[in-house]
């Protein structure tokens, strides 16, 4: 993210002191006029990765080993399992879009359409709120459009539609 020059030193400090308590790298850069500044998020590898003991009792070392043997690891599972690298480095996950963001892999699971809602106590609460006559609406709208705003006041039953 970056600032405009117009900025005083006074802001330019203030905006410094801000993104250093929440965790941000902030630069001045330039001189005059031509002076700016920018906010980037700190590198992911930046971050100290404590390591956890995980202890196992001789049970569960056991179901381990007999489920591994009985369905042994294939080569593409251990390729996925190995971090990823670029010229022997490891790729940090900020590259791919953000420490904190989940990857959008389903660590390949079978896609399957949800089970329908079974008839619940809440249905005649759902009903009753202004938004549910227009359900109807909303819907077609959806399917017709690729942008839709719902727009209500608080407690309409936005989300819960």
């Amino acid at each position: 993210m970056e600032f405009p020059s117009s900025l005083t030193s006074t802001e330019r400090a203030f905006i410094h002191r801000t993104a250093q308590s929440l965790g941000y790298i902030s630069r001045s850069k330039g001189k005059g006029p031509n002076r700016f500044l920018t906010l980037k998020k700190k590198s992911c590898t930046d971050k100290p990765r404590p390591s956890m003991p995980l202890p196992l009792s001789q049970n569960s070392i056991y179901s381990i080993r007999s489920l591994l043997q009985r369905f042994p690891v294939s080569n593409k599972e251990r390729i996925d399992m190995q971090p990823n690298t670029r010229n022997g480095m490891s790729v940090s996950s900020e590259s791919e879009g953000g420490c904190d963001r989940a990857s959008g892999r389903l660590n390949n699971g079978i896609p399957t359409v949800p089970k329908r809602r079974s008839p619940s106590d809440l249905d005649t609460f759902r009903q009753s709120l202004p938004v549910h006559e227009r359900q109807e609406e909303i819907i077609h709208v959806i399917r017709e459009s690729r942008v839709l705003l719902v727009v209500g006041e608080t407690g309409s039953g936005k989300t819960t539609q």
